[in-house]
């Protein structure tokens, strides 16, 4: 995450935090509306991360989801259903699942 307000007068990309991982991310899916992003990868795993509670540089793993037996997961995405606007992350698994976990759990 970068601070993109100084984008001319500093130009080193200095990032704003990290995410330490221990497995291979294969994508990243912001959580519309919130303090919240997904980072999905490689071990059947998912982790939750809120911005609102950094220390220092580096985001908090509030929850991860896990399906270790499925393989990596390919594909993540934000959906807000639209008559109950709750969160659901959908996800897809390298053995061809198609998942999907209500975040407010």
């Amino acid at each position: 995450m970068w601070l993109t307000k100084d984008i001319e007068g500093d130009v080193s990309s200095h990032s704003l935090m990290s995410v330490p991982t221990k497995r291979q991310i294969n994508q990243i899916t912001c959580i519309d509306n919130s303090n919240y992003f997904a980072v999905a990868g490689s071990q059947g795993a998912i982790d939750i991360y809120s911005i609102g509670r950094m220390a220092e540089t580096q985001p908090a793993i509030i929850k991860t989801l896990e399906k270790k037996d499925e393989g990596d997961i390919m594909l993540c995405s934000n959906m807000i259903l639209p008559i109950s606007h709750q969160h659901v992350l959908s996800y897809v698994t390298q053995r061809g699942s198609v998942c999907i976990h209500d975040l407010r759990t």
